[in-house]
């Protein structure tokens, strides 16, 4: 599988949403991107297919991006948190939330070391992450990284238990 980057228009997911007795099983409200694909971003913004609302590609995204989606971890991006899931754990940090020790916080929200297993994100990482969030208007769009290089498919732990409650 190859990383891809997918942008939700959070909009039209609102709209979506409200459409309560009609149901839209296979109803694309997102589009993705893999790495070849990201430079025309650069040069054409993506536009939501669907309202037209605009997310601006600046070229300090696009270097940012690049390397994430070479990690060995999904990343997703929302309103108020960043998911990350490198298949067997997944955890979450408040956006712009810094940390010195990735290791250390998640054995501090409760998972045993041994847990720990598989690719984590560096201080550094996450440090890149928060630049990326300044960039994109989180009220606006919700940015999943998906990484090829994980063996399972990112599955947003938040919206199987929680959605858009």
């Amino acid at each position: 599988m190859k990383s891809r980057l997918v942008i939700e228009c959070c909009d039209c997911k609102k709209r979506l949403n409200r459409t309560k007795d009609v149901s839209f099983p296979e109803f694309p409200i997102s589009t993705e991107y893999t790495e070849e694909e990201i430079h025309g971003l650069f040069f054409d913004d993506y536009s939501c297919p669907f309202c037209g609302n605009r997310l601006k590609f600046t070229s300090v995204m696009i270097d940012l991006l690049l390397p994430l989606l070479k990690k060995r971890y999904h990343i997703g991006l929302n309103q108020s948190y960043i998911e990350i899931s490198n298949g067997k754990v997944t955890f979450f940090l408040g956006n712009n939330e810094e940390i010195t020790d990735v290791k250390s916080y998640l054995m501090g929200m409760g998972i045993e070391e041994d847990r720990l297993t598989g690719d984590l994100p560096t201080v550094s990482d996450l440090k890149d992450i928060n630049k990326l969030i300044a960039d994109v208007n989180l009220n606006k769009w919700k940015v999943l990284i998906e990484s090829g290089a994980v063996s399972t498919s990112f599955v947003s732990t938040y919206d199987l238990w929680l959605g858009d409650i």
